[in-house]
């Protein structure tokens, strides 16, 4: 899939959860309640990483698109995005079974292996890390209850 229509597809999602964004803060949140960052604002910040992200995945689609050669267009048929849409997907089914940490751990070794990083003393320790940085910044930055799955 090209990057422009990436780049617009994250465009279109960031739209949708603008809106959903405003729809929370607007009809759902109890007025007089003060949560510095609870879904709605949380579900903005999002929304405003994935318009950035996908402006500027377009902008780099289109000029990689006006560069590259016949040829070279051939030679950059992958499949690494089907891959990563399958363990996404089978990230968001196994997390409610194994929970949070085990489902997390597992996707980022399988992402960074389907991106190229092949070295297992590398991946480990940095699939560890995003985990626990995650974790910590759900649990306790954003105040968001992960699930726990079989390890409790």
């Amino acid at each position: 899939m090209p990057k422009i229509v990436l780049g617009a597809i994250f465009v279109v999602l960031a739209a949708i959860s603008f809106w959903d964004g405003y729809r929370i803060m607007t009809t759902l949140r109890r007025p007089g309640v003060y949560d510095g960052l609870g879904p709605d604002r949380y579900l903005l910040v999002i929304a405003a990483m994935m318009l950035l992200l996908g402006v500027a995945l377009a902008v780099q689609g289109a000029r990689e698109y006006r560069q590259r050669t016949p040829q070279a267009a051939n030679d950059q048929a992958s499949n690494r995005h089907l891959w990563l849409l399958a363990t996404i997907c089978g990230y968001a089914f196994l997390i409610w079974f194994l929970g949070y940490a085990a489902a997390t751990l597992a996707f980022f070794i399988a992402a960074l292996w389907i991106m190229g990083q092949r070295n297992w003393r590398w991946n480990l320790p940095s699939a560890i890390a995003l985990t626990v940085a995650y974790y910590f910044m759900f649990e306790y930055a954003a105040d968001i209850s992960l699930p726990q799955g079989v390890f409790g």
